[in-house]
């Protein structure tokens, strides 16, 4: 009868939606995980991300493989948000911004300390280039250059144990 055929084809519709549901969560999981990082330091709506994540959806869809894809999904969102992001900024802040975007959509490839060394890197750099950069009272060997002992006094802030076993403070002549 009809009430046999509808409750047939709801059963259908709610395995098939429970299905999607399941390859999708990681997708989901991994694309929110992303969102709330990069909105940490970039303004991205919430509702302009979502229609970023249903247009990289869309673009697999078609192909009807949506679990095999995942990873292609992600980095097309991934792609189309830093797109997004780059045009509110200046062509000479892309670099920057795309460094980021990367380390927020793959935080397990980019490990916190890792980042953070290669970020005050950078500033240590431009400090010494302006000539902003402060050395400290600790005494760096006459061999080491300032840029280079901004970052050893760095390394040594994060890594307290290297600096006894460097012994810089040990008079060889």
């Amino acid at each position: 009868s009809d009430l046999d055929k509808s409750l047939k084809e709801s059963a259908r519709v709610k395995e098939s939606l429970l299905s999607d549901f399941t390859n999708l969560r990681g997708l989901c999981t991994q694309s929110a995980k992303f969102y709330m990082e990069l909105t940490v330091s970039y303004e991205l709506p919430a509702l302009a991300y979502i229609q970023l994540f249903l247009n990289s959806l869309q673009t697999f869809e078609t192909h009807n493989a949506v679990s095999s894809s995942e990873i292609r999904i992600f980095e097309q969102l991934v792609a189309a948000t830093f797109q997004y992001l780059a045009r509110a900024i200046s062509r000479s802040s892309h670099l920057t911004l795309a460094l980021y975007v990367c380390k927020c959509a793959y935080p397990e490839r980019i490990p916190a300390p890792e980042w953070e060394m290669f970020v005050t890197n950078f500033m240590v750099t431009a400090d010494v280039s302006t000539g902003s950069a402060d050395l400290g009272s600790v005494r760096m060997p006459d061999y080491i250059t300032q840029e280079a002992a901004l970052k050893l006094r760095i390394l040594l802030a994060q890594l307290p144990q290297l600096e006894e076993q460097l012994q810089l403070q040990k008079d060889y002549a």
